[in-house]
């Protein structure tokens, strides 16, 4: 009887053990999905060289929108754990511009039940930054005429679902568009909240037909004319690109 009792002891245990693993991977791997999406928001939008590290803590509302960024200085643990050793930006400007990237990060949408009685639900993860100006000059380029484009295409538009719009365009040596394509495709971290809207899609076509992009970072009117270049933008109805 005795055998019996302990191994049913044993196996609830061990089914609790199961649980509280299964509850702390989850943990880990919803933390690190929230550094990933900042990280990958940083790599694809940042346009000058900034180096530096903190804690990021995040509160998200139900639409899985950070509403509120809060930016946790460095303590010598988490520098000790950083793999580069570039001279940091200045405190204050890497502050100012974590908490812009958080705020503009389009993150995954997390379980309801992780919420609040208030509908809110925060996080916090170490987020770090390596962008100095020689080693990510090219990607600093790409990322500057990636946002000129941007706010030709974008500003003003209203949006109804989250989503990414891929354009293709190729332009004359004045600048001026001689062709251009849009698709309006899902975000793979938010593919339930994506609608294909195609009166977006036309309008969006219309005003990237009236682009030009003499003044974009980096345009070459030597090369314009035989290169395709490409453009990759998230939308959601939160972040629209302001006139």
């Amino acid at each position: 009887m005795q055998k019996q009792a302990d191994a049913m002891v044993a196996q609830i245990n061990a089914k609790i053990r199961d649980e509280v693993d299964a509850d702390f991977k989850q943990m880990i791997r919803e933390k690190e999905a929230v550094r990933d999406a900042v990280s990958g928001n940083m790599y694809n939008t940042t346009t000058q060289a900034i180096v530096g590290v903190a804690m990021l803590e995040v509160t998200f509302d139900r639409q899985g929108r950070a509403t509120k960024c809060e930016i946790i200085p460095p303590d010598q643990r988490l520098l000790d754990m950083v793999p580069f050793k570039t001279p940091h930006s200045d405190p204050q400007q890497f502050t100012e511009y974590l908490k812009q990237q958080c705020l503009d990060t389009i993150f995954p949408a997390f379980p309801e039940e992780q919420y609040s009685a208030e509908g809110l639900l925060t996080k916090s993860v170490p987020v770090a930054a390596d962008f100095n100006a020689e080693k990510s000059r090219e990607m600093l380029s790409n990322n500057a005429q990636s946002e000129f484009f941007r706010k030709q295409l974008l500003r003003g538009e209203k949006f109804d679902s989250v989503g990414v719009v891929q354009a293709s365009y190729r332009a004359n040596a004045q600048g001026k568009l001689t062709a251009c394509g849009i698709n309006l495709v899902p975000l793979p971290s938010r593919r339930n909240d994506f609608v294909l809207d195609p009166a977006l899609q036309e309008r969006l076509m219309n005003r990237c037909k009236t682009i030009n992009v003499r003044q974009m970072p980096g345009f070459s009117a030597n090369n314009a004319q035989s290169q395709t270049q490409e453009a990759f933008m998230k939308y959601t109805p939160w972040n629209a690109v302001k006139e």
